[in-house]
């Protein structure tokens, strides 16, 4: 009888590393399979790609005018820079995104990646305490693995950090609160004092 061999070591199992967790938990993967982290981001890609291919002089080569369009209508929505890498075939990326703003789509037979970068920091201003930088890792094959500095409860803890748009349409949203000490006021509380005393 022949020996079947060590379970362990059998050439028809082969083990699968689960992909990393993302980075905030209302992280998704969107309809192309790739990652998102902003829904409203990545309607706006959509929507600017449409926009400029329904044009008169688009060209489908124009990869440079794609990123062009996405990063100028993102930079203008969201008032924070951002980094768009377009391309004709899938790429892998690695880089660190501001927020939760981050999404990669395929488009029009385009791989475009779409991320908010940190503001360069200006002489004689502090950096935001509030502000985040996450890490983005897209179909990277690295073969050494390291381990992740950031625990799993982490990026619940981050979600409280990220700052929600508010669409140029909209009104602001008037929260009324009395009676709270300046100490235990958020920066919105007393930006909203400001609006109301200058009213």
């Amino acid at each position: 009888m022949e020996d079947a061999g060590d379970p362990i070591t059998n050439d028809l199992i082969t083990e699968e590393d689960d992909p990393p967790p993302y980075p905030f938990s209302h992280c998704y993967m969107n309809i192309d399979g790739f990652m998102c982290c902003n829904r409203f981001l990545e309607s706006l890609m959509r929507k600017s790609f449409r926009k400029l291919q329904i044009g008169e002089h688009f060209h489908e080569c124009s990869v440079q005018k794609i990123a062009n369009k996405i990063q100028s209508d993102s930079e203008h929505v969201f008032n924070t820079t951002f980094e768009t890498v377009v391309g004709i075939d899938d790429f892998a990326i690695r880089a660190h995104f501001a927020g939760d703003l981050m999404c990669k789509i395929q488009e029009g037979g385009r791989f475009i990646t779409n991320y908010a970068t940190m503001m360069p920091s200006r002489i004689g201003v502090r950096p935001d305490p509030l502000a985040v930088v996450t890490n983005m890792e897209i179909n990277t094959r690295d073969g050494n693995k390291k381990p992740s500095p950031i625990d799993p409860a982490t990026p619940k803890q981050l979600d409280g950090a990220v700052q929600h748009v508010q669409v140029p349409d909209q009104k602001r949203p008037r929260i009324i609160k009395e009676n709270i000490p300046f100490h235990e006021k958020s920066r919105e509380d007393i930006e909203n004092d400001n609006l109301i005393t200058r009213r």
